[in-house]
């Protein structure tokens, strides 16, 4: 009787610990994830509403889409030159400060895009939002890292994959009616208005991190003191594990591994097509029929609910059976299938808007399920630099999707052309991982769909 008395207080002790901790952090996550998510969004509204800005560049500036494509492509210059640098000044100032000046100085530099006169002020405008822009998402990552063991992480970092998505669909229809609403106001052009005004948030965001965010539990005041122990004790537990150092050997090793020169390629393919159309998605709306800023906006936010819905209909199916390769390779394919018919069928305004929307929920909606591979399958010992080196091949396909786009249209009179040239991009991925990604060697499932920090 005394034992079974003493196994129910047991687990009734064990019950309430784990409901304590729970509340713990419940609180913790209702303090800090709605500003950073609040924050990715803005982030993807000021990396992309360039693309409202080019309907107006050819009549106002003189901008050819050639000079439009490669200036949008040039935001992954400065963004992949400092993201390293970035990390670095993250460990030496810590978080705050480091969130205060990303957030700062990426709301100025995209404001400055209001200002912009000539095809060299505008790529060097690009590159420095690039640069400012730079190491937040690790940034961020590292920041959550400091308040949540890595049982609890994926949750808080799948969060800003649905940033993606929604910063189109919110930040479409608003750029829209600002450029629509703000036309020749205090003789500014409604692009400019746009700039201006959307790079404000970013500005006061990082002057709000800088009161709202403690750099870890135990400068946390808004926490109790029994608080601030379980989680620098919980995250303290975790962090004594075999480092992972990216020394040579390491990288040579992970340069070895088949699967990271795959995923590389895919990567680079999902990336190039993917922020082509993101950055020309206005421009392809207008060329339905479209003249109104605000319809463009409105029109121009179907696809990214489209691409939300995917991104989570599409991971979680995958994860329910297990399933990779498919479920990556098949919607890969639809979307390049997708994009050619967007480019040889014209005219008809219900089916162009249906292409265009599933390639966009094709593509995009696939990164969670794309990192489940590399990040599931990749030795832990080559982990981290192969990760690295799969989001870097992707940084590359970002500079190149959006100046191809531009060049095609540019040359040959049309977006078809550009149209053609990003399904086949994607349709080798689609190849490349039906022929690369097959079944993991290794017993168990192939991963989590943990999303990685590396991407861009």
């Amino acid at each position: 009787m005394d034992q079974s008395s003493n196994e129910n207080t047991h687990y009734a002790d064990h019950a309430m610990a784990v409901t304590d901790h729970e509340a713990i952090y419940k609180k913790v996550t209702f303090r800090i994830v709605p500003f950073l998510f609040l924050a990715f969004v803005m982030c993807n509204i000021d990396r992309m509403n360039a693309g409202f800005a080019a309907l107006d560049f050819e009549r106002d500036l003189g901008f050819s889409a050639a000079v439009y494509g490669l200036g949008a492509s040039l935001f992954f210059i400065g963004y992949s030159l400092f993201e390293v640098p970035s990390n670095l000044i993250l460990e030496r100032i810590g978080p705050r400060k480091t969130f205060m000046r990303i957030m700062i100085l990426w709301g100025i530099a995209s404001a400055a895009q209001a200002f912009v006169q000539t095809p060299m002020q505008f790529y060097i405008v690009r590159i420095l939002l690039g640069a400012a822009e730079a190491g937040f998402v690790p940034g961020t990552i590292y920041y959550l890292s400091q308040w949540y063991p890595p049982a609890r992480r994926a949750q808080m970092q799948g969060l800003f994959y649905i940033g993606m998505p929604i910063a189109g669909v919110v930040g479409s229809p608003v750029s829209g009616l600002i450029m629509y609403s703000f036309q020749d106001v205090w003789t500014l052009k409604g692009w400019q208005w746009m700039f201006i005004i959307e790079g404000l948030p970013a500005v006061l965001l990082g002057l709000y991190a800088w009161k709202l965010l403690d750099e870890k539990p135990e400068t946390a005041k808004w926490l109790s003191a029994t608080e601030r122990d379980f989680l620098s004790s919980e995250v303290a537990r975790h962090r004594v594990q075999k480092g992972i150092h990216l020394g040579r050997s390491v990288l040579a090793a992970a340069l070895r591994e088949k699967l990271v020169w795959a995923a590389g390629a895919v990567y680079f393919a999902l990336i190039c097509t993917s922020s082509a159309i993101s950055f020309w998605m206005p421009s392809v709306v207008k060329s339905f029929g479209f003249k109104d800023p605000l319809q463009i906006g409105l029109f121009s936010a179907i696809p990214p609910a489209a691409m939300f819905a995917c991104m989570l209909l599409l991971g979680r199916h995958s994860d329910r059976v297990g399933e990779r390769r498919l479920h990556l390779a098949i919607p890969l394919l639809i979307g390049s299938l997708c994009l050619l018919g967007l480019g040889l069928f014209k005219g008809n305004l219900l089916l162009s808007m249906i292409l265009l929307c599933g390639a966009s929920a094709m593509v995009a909606g696939t990164y969670p399920v794309f990192w489940a591979v590399p990040s599931g399958r990749l030795p832990a010992s080559v982990a981290a630099a192969g990760l690295g080196f799969v989001g870097s091949m992707g940084s590359l396909g970002g500079l190149g999707g959006s100046a191809i786009f531009g060049w095609a249209r540019e040359n040959f009179g049309s977006f078809s052309a550009g149209l053609f040239i990003i399904a086949a991009v994607i349709a080798v991925g689609a190849i490349i991982v039906l022929i690369c990604f097959g079944t993991p060697q290794r017993k168990g499932p192939d991963a989590s769909g943990v999303p990685s920090p590396t991407t861009s």
